[in-house]
């Protein structure tokens, strides 16, 4: 099947170590699809959503490697969250036109990478939490290895990443460009960006408040942004799915950070609505909300949602 697949990189060969596949488990664990037991693995919250939308939405394809549309936003967004400023930063390098031979990315994307961090912690006034954040970025970044086979290790797997996903054109001699969906997501991106820019300082945020919203704008979906007064009763509806999909041992409760990409992925591609995490949320707060009690846990980093019963 990967032989088929227009990006045959990647062949996992059998070692003593299995270490050729050591970077696939680790990926998966840091975007939240796996979580690691004392002696073993399971689905992680993303990994069960993304089952369970697989199912609902009928994703099939006779080559695993082909990324359907809703592939390619599931784990774009999951990527973004997780890795923002490396991915950003290929995509305005490309972009730029600058750097469109990896040999010259190679060369300078530590550099541009660190100016860019650098950058925005200083141009703004932070908290101490969100500026101990960006010192780490950038002491992370300090320590990376000049010679070219670290480098290699931090690039090519994501310009492989944006290969697969068609926001670049990946040539063998190594070269790249933006396709056309690429240019739109950086541009997209930029303008988002001025919007929002307190919200850089955590990619998360970020995303959590854009990012369907971007996807509508780049692919010129024309879908109808969530409206509290008309839309509440439709994602009320998948919430209370919620429920029966992901159970958790409290009765009567649901995990929100699984609810929230069930929900947003629904109302997305059965109802063409865009509602971002952070809409929902809103909602919760708002007075359509007569059904639900919103709890978010900080220990945890994320909530949940209880259903607000006769008897309190």
């Amino acid at each position: 099947y990967l032989l088929k697949h227009k990006n045959t990189k990647g062949i996992i060969k059998a070692t003593k170590t299995g270490i050729s596949s050591y970077p696939y488990v680790e990926l998966a664990l840091n975007l939240g699809l796996i979580i690691k037991n004392s002696f073993s693995y399971q689905l992680g919250k993303n990994g069960k959503v993304y089952k369970i939308l697989t199912n609902e939405l009928n994703i099939q394809d006779d080559n695993p490697f082909n990324l359907s549309f809703f592939d390619t936003i599931f784990f774009l967004e999951l990527l973004l969250k997780e890795d923002y400023w490396f991915l950003y930063n290929i995509l305005e390098q490309s972009y730029s036109t600058k750097f469109n031979r990896y040999v010259d990315l190679k060369k300078n994307f530590k550099q541009v990478l660190l100016q860019s961090v650098v950058g925005i912690k200083y141009s703004n006034t932070w908290d101490d939490i969100n500026n101990s954040k960006f010192r780490a970025i950038e002491e992370r970044i300090n320590q990376w290895s000049e010679n070219d086979s670290y480098m290699e290790h931090i690039l090519m797997p994501r310009l492989n990443w944006l290969y697969d996903m068609d926001f670049l054109d990946l040539k063998k001699d190594l070269s790249f460009s933006l396709t056309n969906t690429g240019y739109l997501l950086i541009s997209t991106m930029h303008n988002w960006n001025n919007m929002a820019r307190h919200n850089l300082i955590s990619a998360e945020v970020y995303v959590n408040s854009f990012f369907l919203k971007i996807i509508n704008d780049i692919y010129d979906l024309h879908k109808k942004i969530f409206n509290f007064a008309i839309d509440y009763e439709i994602l009320e509806m998948y919430i209370n799915k919620s429920f029966d999909l992901f159970k958790t041992l409290a009765p009567n409760r649901t995990t929100f950070s699984l609810a929230a990409n069930y929900a947003k992925i629904m109302l997305f591609f059965k109802h063409s609505i865009v509602a971002d995490e952070n809409d929902i949320c809103y909602y919760f707060e708002s007075k359509y909300n007569t059904k639900y009690i919103f709890k978010y846990q900080e220990q945890y980093k994320d909530g949940f949602i209880q259903k607000i019963t006769n008897n309190g």
